[in-house]
């Protein structure tokens, strides 16, 4: 037999967790940035590439945008919401859209 109340079977995991706690919201964001060394970055939950250029790389998150600066960038791998930046990253930073 089936338990009466809500079902949670299809409910995304931040809204459970709400639920759960009688929380009002919660925000999960998505947003990862692992970087090896000075030679390449890994971000994860990259919605877009906005700019691209070997000097300049500009991301659209579900926040603000992250800006990679240096020199000789390139996108070697972007897909799922991933991307692998590499080449010299002079800086990497957050700008508001």
């Amino acid at each position: 037999m089936k338990k009466k109340g809500k079902s949670t079977e299809k409910m995304p995991l931040s809204a459970r967790i709400s639920e759960k706690f009688e929380l009002d919201t919660i925000k999960v964001s998505p947003l990862s940035i692992e970087i090896t060394g000075r030679h390449e970055a890994v971000i994860w939950g990259c919605k877009s590439i906005l700019l691209y250029s070997e000097e300049l790389i500009r991301l659209e998150t579900s926040g603000p945008d992250i800006l990679i600066e240096g020199k000789k960038l390139s996108c070697p791998a972007y897909g799922g919401g991933g991307i692998v930046i590499s080449g010299h990253l002079g800086s990497i930073s957050y700008e508001e859209n």
